[in-house]
């Protein structure tokens, strides 16, 4: 178990539907994975198995139900949520050989169809021992989200949350190695004492997700049309710079905790939070040379020299510290199936005090270049900041996907005036989408109620100040 304690574990009668295929072919395959539940005061959780997978293949998860049975309540206090594989008895399993590819707690709503506020991906292992792999693992600690000390998650309703998981079992044909594992799904909740003490409340946090709006380039003027579905971008085999601006859609305070970034370390090599227009950082592509600009990609002259330039701005919020390596380099172990090589780590995302104001102008750099695997030339990557917020509300958790306006723009004339695009892109679309043909669906911390009592035509910018600053008054809720 990912938490102190034992958990009282109550098998279900429902069984979810997984995918198996064989990486890399059209050979496909499917399985029922037994449900059980722990619902303990301080512990809820699910975990689906036993699983015998087989070397060589990609579990997919179909839609696991959280709403309806009971591991999340309405008014939890999240102060930590797990997801990863374990034994029967509990024991972490590490990268190799299970790779997280992803693990999605969702919110099914009008806005994000598939929005997760809670989340874990491979390149959440920690740590730099090349022998931290397998059972136990300590680089599996990093598959456990810590909500920043005096904080919780404050679930309003849990009605519509749902996960799913992708896990590829990457062992070699031919090993012998690998006893049925579980995929566990664990929240740890704060309890408040019997009888009160004098202990302060903990404080409701909530998430900001930085996501680059390079899936927009894929959209067309059709609200059914989505781009390629992962808001990924492709990356060459060259030295590469992305970058994307956006505003903050409420006042509050990033918390003073270690925050996580989620991209693609055979190519990444670096990214910044600025708290900076790119006016105001003088940028242009001309100045700090960058050519071959498209929607998804570029080529940058000297990847070093943009990075110092823009360190001495004095602007920067977030940076990744490169004195904390993301990769490991796993010998080969014939016993246990595992291919020697690189595999990811999560390194370190570092942030300064930083208090914003909504409307703030903040800016983001990724900097990409051939690190392993060079023989792909594109590269499919993504580039996510996972931040804690204090918004000021004392009830309730917000969580919000701050994607930004534009991608790979070269000019400060293509960076869009004030009010006139919405904090996030994809929302007229899906709203438009949802009031035609969606199913009424119910709300989870997230804009999405407000959003649909609105008019379309209305500002989302203004929706944002609206929601955080007034909706006490409007009695909404959180």
């Amino acid at each position: 178990m990912a938490f102190t304690g034992p958990c009282h574990w109550i098998p279900a009668v429902k069984h979810v539907e997984v995918e198996v295929n064989r990486l890399g072919t059209s050979e496909f395959g499917a399985l029922q994975a037994p449900q059980q539940h722990c619902l303990d005061p301080s512990i809820r959780a699910l975990r689906l198995g036993p699983i015998n997978s087989s070397a060589g293949r990609r579990l997919v998860f179909k839609s696991i139900d959280i709403s309806s049975v009971g591991v999340l309540r309405a008014g939890d206090r999240i102060v930590a949520f797990a997801g990863h594989a374990v034994t029967a008895s509990g024991q972490q399993i590490g990268h190799p050989p299970l790779f997280m590819h992803h693990i999605h707690i969702n919110k099914f709503t009008h806005s994000h169809l598939n929005f997760h506020f809670f989340q874990t991906h491979g390149d959440f292992s920690t740590g730099t021992d090349p022998l931290s792999y397998g059972v136990g693992a300590a680089s599996a600690e990093g598959y456990i989200t810590r909500i920043p000390p005096g904080y919780a998650y404050i679930l309003e309703n849990t009605l519509d949350i749902f996960a799913d998981a992708t896990i590829d079992d990457q062992r070699e044909d031919g090993s012998e190695w690998l006893a049925p594992w579980f995929l566990e799904l664990a929240f740890q909740l704060d309890v408040p004492a019997t009888p009160p003490t004098q202990q302060a409340p903990l404080r409701p946090a909530s998430l900001f997700w930085l996501f680059p709006p390079c899936d927009s380039a894929y959209k067309t003027s059709s609200i059914d049309k989505y781009g390629n579905g992962f808001n990924t971008f492709n990356v060459q085999r060259v030295p590469s710079l992305v970058w994307w601006s956006g505003r903050m859609p409420a006042s509050g305070m990033l918390l003073n905790h270690v925050p996580w970034l989620h991209t693609h370390r055979a190519r990444f090599s670096g990214v910044l939070v600025l708290a900076a227009s790119l006016a105001e950082l003088n940028f242009s592509c001309r100045s700090f040379g960058v050519t071959n600009v498209s929607a998804e990609h570029s080529r940058a002259a000297d990847l070093s020299a943009i990075r110092r330039r823009l360190l001495a701005s004095g602007r920067v919020v977030c940076q990744d510290d490169q004195a904390v390596p993301d990769f490991v380099d796993v010998k080969p172990s014939a016993h246990l199936g595992i291919a020697g090589g690189m595999y990811e780590r999560q390194g370190r995302l570092r942030c300064e005090p930083w208090a914003f104001r909504s409307g703030d102008r903040y800016s983001v750099f990724g900097f990409f270049r051939p690190r392993w695997h060079s023989d792909i030339r594109h590269m499919g990557m993504h580039l996510a900041a996972f931040l804690h917020v204090d918004l000021g509300n004392p009830n309730a958790s917000f969580d919000a996907t701050l994607v930004g306006e534009t991608f790979n723009p070269c000019t400060v004339a293509d960076e869009p005036p004030e009010g006139t695009v919405p904090w996030d892109p994809w929302d007229r679309r899906a709203v438009a989408q949802a009031t035609s043909k969606a199913p009424s669906l119910s709300y989870s911390n997230s804009l999405d109620r407000l959003i649909e009592l609105l008019p379309t035509s209305y500002s989302t910018n203004a929706l944002w100040n609206h929601t955080f600053e007034e909706r006490a008054t409007l009695g909404l809720g959180g």
